[in-house]
């Protein structure tokens, strides 16, 4: 059954609920190991994607999954749910002294009674391992998405309480198991693998064609669409849409006898009106649209000429990840996280961070190369159908959860999740 609902609304108390910890050992015979996933929210975003791909390519003979969000739901909750997964919405603030979340939490733990819980980002992290810890979960998992951008003070107080009962810490790219190596003494004390993140392959599937894209922008015949994918948190934010409209600015002067260079920015938030704002200001309103958040990512970057990303900021990127993998030449940053996913440069061009000439310069080198840019981008599609193949992401989560159950001793010989 799949619940939508605020938790209090939806969920009865059961008669086992309170069961000696022994009853959440390792199930017998082939019974599925059982996981609770924990988050703020399912709204779309690259650590709600992740979540999606899993689940999309989880082998349910062999785990059971149930997603709980503290706050609300969002897009991806829904696609988590019309897949038949159980979703849970607590609808609550979740803030640092919320104590109604840790009781709401612990009880999904009862009546679930999970042999591991795996939490993502920071307020989830919080509670869903404070009450883990409280209800003796066997396996604490901890993603961690990104290199923080500001000093949080908390957070060595957190670990250091934390730290201990936490299993292990998944960092999705070896740029974040760095960063929080030299963040935190206790952070860095836990176990850390790095696993990169998948693509939502499901996701990207082409619906229209070409010319249709291009006629919801707009665009003419002998248009340069350029794409970029990314939420507009605040204004200058870690994507770097400011950067990017300042680029366009300067491809588009009045002096540029090149094509007319459009941008269709893909995301949407707090910042947009303030990108709107600096893009008339610019004098470049012409040269962009913000479509808002879209599904159909797949036909934009299936009609695009190129995919631009100049984030200041980044923990391991998908919407460049979704770039490469449709085959879409890429133009972005030189920071850790690009760096990392265009291993150095061979599958996409890498240009000075911050720097809008710099960025500008590259636009206008691949775009006038027909030819180099679709040979980057073919190579970039050959390498990302293997390194962000949503299905090796499953099986080494899979595999690390068999680990940790094991030496736990919580995983019985005979289950069918030690299987393989």
């Amino acid at each position: 059954m799949i619940f939508m609902l605020p938790y209090a609304k939806v969920a009865t108390a059961q008669a086992g609920g309170r069961q000696a910890l022994a009853a959440r050992a390792a199930p017998a015979g082939a019974d599925p190991l059982r996981v609770l996933f924990v988050h703020g929210t399912l709204e779309i975003g690259g650590a709600e994607e992740v979540r999606l791909s899993l689940l999309s390519h989880l082998d349910r003979s062999r785990y059971q999954a149930t997603v709980c969000c503290l706050q609300r739901g969002g897009e991806i909750a829904e696609e988590a749910a019309v897949l038949g997964y159980e979703v849970i919405v607590l609808g609550r603030r979740a803030h640092a002294c919320s104590l109604g979340t840790l009781r709401a939490l612990r009880r999904v733990i009862r009546e679930r009674r999970p042999h591991i819980v795996q939490t993502s980002l920071a307020r989830a992290s919080y509670w869903g391992r404070w009450a883990a810890m409280l209800e003796r979960v066997p396996v604490v998992i901890v993603e961690e998405h990104a290199v923080a951008d500001r000093a949080d003070w908390a957070r060595p107080l957190v670990e250091g309480v934390l730290g201990p009962r936490t299993d292990c810490v998944i960092a999705v790219s070896e740029s974040v198991r760095r960063a929080l190596a030299a963040g935190a003494r206790a952070s860095a004390r836990r176990p850390t693998v790095v696993i990169s993140n998948p693509v939502n392959d499901r996701r990207l599937k082409v619906c229209r064609p070409r010319s249709e894209v291009w006629r919801e922008l707009g665009l003419t015949a002998e248009d340069i669409l350029l794409v970029h994918t990314g939420r507009m948190d605040r204004l200058p934010g870690a994507k770097g849409q400011d950067i990017l409209i300042a680029a366009l600015a300067r491809l588009g002067g009045p002096r540029t006898r090149r094509p007319r260079t459009v941008c269709a920015f893909l995301g949407d938030g707090p910042a947009r009106a303030g990108l709107v704002g600096l893009a008339r200001k610019l004098g470049v309103l012409d040269l962009v649209r913000f479509v808002g958040y879209r599904r159909d990512v797949a036909d934009f970057l299936a009609a695009a000429d190129l995919f631009v990303f100049p984030s200041r900021l980044e923990g391991m990127p998908i919407a460049l990840m979704e770039a490469m993998w449709m085959g879409l030449p890429s133009v972005a940053s030189d920071i850790p996280a690009n760096r990392e996913t265009l291993c150095g440069g061979q599958f996409g061009r890498l240009v000075a961070s911050l720097s809008a000439p710099a960025l500008a310069d590259g636009i206008a080198s691949l775009t006038s190369d027909v030819r180099g840019r679709v040979e980057l981008g073919l190579r970039a599609r050959s390498y990302a159908r293997g390194a962000f193949s949503p299905q090796r992401y499953a099986e080494a989560i899979g595999g690390l959860w068999r680990e940790l159950l094991a030496k736990n001793g919580e995983l019985l010989s005979g289950s069918g999740a030690a299987a393989g």
